[in-house]
């Protein structure tokens, strides 16, 4: 079993970390954190209320603004 997970919250939802934790009540950031997997984070997972990754997303490539010609 896995015993850290990469959890987004679900889009327009704000999911708190749990009491007790080191983060309590705090909100997982929208772009996702590591957190150890406990009942907690399983029930959010069932729920649906956040993704659950082994490996970090990859960061948005950057994109660039075209200057419009003259």
């Amino acid at each position: 079993m896995l015993d850290r997970l990469y959890m987004v919250p679900g889009p327009g939802l704000r999911v708190l970390h749990p009491a007790g934790s080191p983060k309590a009540m705090r909100p997982l950031p929208a772009g996702g954190e590591w957190v150890t997997l406990t009942d907690y984070w399983q029930r959010r997972i069932d729920d649906g209320d956040v993704t659950a990754s082994t490996t970090e997303p990859a960061p948005p490539k950057a994109t660039t603004k075209k200057e419009p010609t003259p």
